[in-house]
């Protein structure tokens, strides 16, 4: 129990880390904002489609400049898509490349994008460090 508790604590301190070097980067706009969806935290349409987990999973916080999943949402299942919530990622994905927030992304970051398998296995390191089975 205390390992995982510690585990936890250092994958906050990890996230206040990257926070802080994101600040310090330009501005890019997250998905939520570039979309104007509405479904961030306290946004006009979170009550009604409810919060899109982009906006609150923290796995790929940084990613591309972003504040959480809000620049590679598209590696996460349940965001909002063409009016509506899609599904698993694999049911999403063939969507996400026509979309023009992906596009906008991939052009912005150019050789700095980062492909679809590393965000992956970002996710994966992720929750085996805060699972405590991480081992660099």
């Amino acid at each position: 129990m205390f390992m995982l508790t510690s585990h936890v604590k250092i994958a906050r301190i990890m996230i206040k880390h990257e926070r802080k070097m994101m600040e310090t980067q330009r501005k890019r706009l997250n998905c939520w904002e570039f979309k104007k969806c509405g479904r961030e935290p306290g946004g006009a349409k979170a009550e009604q489609f409810g919060v899109c987990p982009a906006t609150t999973d923290e796995k790929l916080n940084a990613v591309h400049g972003g504040k959480n999943a809000g620049r590679s949402c598209w590696v996460v299942a349940g965001t909002m898509c063409g009016g509506r919530v899609q599904g698993t990622f694999a049911q999403k994905y063939q969507n996400c490349d026509l979309c023009d927030f992906f596009r906008a992304v991939k052009e912005e970051e150019g050789p700095a994008y980062q492909l679809l398998i590393v965000l992956l296995n970002k996710i994966k390191a992720f929750e085996k460090y805060v699972q405590g089975t991480f081992i660099p």
